[in-house]
């Protein structure tokens, strides 16, 4: 699938509108941003963009595409941390976390 471009950037890993600055930072959004089926294309800039979930599956945003990024300092465990408490499952409102 190919989606419209920002500024040169596919939306799933545009850091400008979807993640750090605006939806999450300006507007304060605290919800979950979940990718569109088949939208992401890459892991880093999807991960350090703002995406905190990929679907319909992991091909891009999994254990073994995360890991080393994580430990190469490309993305930080600050970041890793701020999704799992976005996710329901990982945010304590469903009493499992």
């Amino acid at each position: 699938m190919q989606l419209q471009l920002i500024n040169g950037v596919h939306a799933s890993a545009n850091d400008l509108v979807v993640g750090t600055q605006v939806l999450k930072k300006q507007w304060g959004f605290t919800g979950l941003v979940m990718s569109d089926w088949g939208a992401v294309h890459e892991t880093l800039g999807c991960v350090n963009g703002g995406l905190d979930l990929e679907m319909p599956s992991g091909e891009f945003i999994n254990r073994a595409t995360v890991l080393p990024l994580l430990k190469a300092g490309k993305i930080s465990q600050a970041t890793i941390d701020d999704k799992v408490r976005r996710h329901p499952a990982g945010d304590g409102r469903d009493g499992l976390a």
